[in-house]
C-alpha cells in the first residue's frame, strides 16, 4: 500500500534539501556566478576521503599539499569537481566543462564542500579553513 505524504511534509523536506549554492568568480572588474547543486548521496564517500586529505594538513602545510597527494585522492577530487559541475549545468559540453574546472578547481572544490555541508563546519573546522585557504587569489 503506498501511503500518500501530505503536502505539508513535502514542504518540509524541500526545505531541508540541499538548493545549491552561488560561486562568484571575478575576473578583472566584473564578477560573474554560478550557481552549483550539491551532489547525489552517493559521492559522500569520495567527499569524506578528499576531506580526509586536507584534514591531515599541519597549519602552514597548505603548500606541500599537492606534494604529498596520493593519484587516487586527487582523481576524486578532480572527479567531484566535474560531477559538481555536470550536475549544475547538464546542457554544457564536456570540454567547456573540463576547462572551466581546470581554470577554476580549487574554487569550485571549496565551493562543493560547503554545498555538500555533511557537518564539516561544526566538526571540522580548521580543515574546512585550510581548504578555504587553498582557494587562491583573484585573477586580474
Amino acid at each position: 500500500m503506498v501511503e500518500i505524504i501530505e503536502e505539508a511534509e513535502l514542504e518540509k523536506f524541500e526545505r531541508h534539501i540541499g538548493k545549491g549554492s552561488s560561486l562568484e568568480l571575478k575576473i578583472g572588474d566584473k564578477t560573474d556566478t554560478f550557481v552549483l547543486k550539491p551532489l547525489p548521496l552517493s559521492s559522500l564517500p569520495d567527499l569524506f576521503r578528499v576531506f580526509k586529505a586536507f584534514a591531515k594538513l599541519r597549519p602552514g602545510s597548505e603548500e606541500e599539499f599537492f606534494d604529498k597527494l596520493d593519484e587516487e585522492t586527487s582523481k576524486k577530487m578532480t572527479q567531484l569537481a566535474m560531477d559538481t559541475m555536470k550536475l549544475s549545468y547538464p546542457n554544457m559540453s564536456e570540454e567547456k566543462l573540463e576547462l572551466f574546472v581546470s581554470t577554476n578547481f580549487m574554487p569550485i572544490l571549496t565551493k562543493v564542500f560547503e554545498i555538500n555541508d555533511l557537518g564539516l563546519k561544526k566538526i571540522a573546522p580548521r580543515a574546512l579553513a585550510r581548504i578555504k585557504k587553498m582557494r587562491g587569489p583573484e585573477k586580474k
